[in-house]
């Protein structure tokens, strides 16, 4: 799964960075177009406008994907250890986010892994996803050696030594 998150990243960073060249940068024609330099001492303003525009707040991206877009945009290389999801410290659990289709149809991001009623991460006992706002789920600890229940909505943290809910920052 991590291997199909870290293609998805690098076509998502290759689409971002192609999204404001012009077309016929992306499909070249057959005879390549002539090559025309600014003056010395000059730059072309539309592209150095582009360039300098910083790209900020996503629906999409998390903040280290738009930091890999920018670097991307100057011409830095990325750094693959950085596409790897993070991984919530011990005792935590993570909702990252939910996709409800239907009752049967639905995806939890639970401490970065994908869970669909077909493929369980071993902590989870037993799950159910009403909605794509909320969804709850009985949680084993084997710290604790215990089963946890817990209601979480996206971009929640539990922290299951204190039994308390955390808001990811927005």
């Amino acid at each position: 799964m991590r291997g199909y998150l870290k293609i998805c990243s690098v076509l998502l960073l290759m689409w971002a960075c192609m999204a404001g060249v012009p077309s016929h940068a992306q499909n070249p024609p057959t005879a390549p177009p002539p090559v025309v330099s600014p003056a010395p001492g000059t730059t072309n303003t539309v592209d150095a406008a582009i360039m300098k525009a910083k790209f900020t707040d996503s629906l999409f991206f998390s903040t280290i994907e738009i930091t890999l877009i920018q670097q991307a945009l100057i011409g830095k290389p990325p750094n693959t250890e950085t596409l790897e999801a993070p991984v919530p410290a011990p005792g935590r659990i993570e909702v990252s986010g939910i996709l409800y289709r239907a009752p049967g149809d639905w995806i939890v991001w639970v401490n970065g892994h994908a869970v669909t009623p077909k493929s369980l991460i071993p902590e989870i006992v037993d799950i159910k996803v009403e909605s794509s706002s909320k969804v709850s789920f009985r949680w084993y600890d084997a710290n604790q050696k215990a089963i946890i229940p817990v209601t979480m909505r996206p971009r929640q943290v539990y922290d299951i030594a204190t039994g308390r809910l955390l808001m990811v920052g927005l």
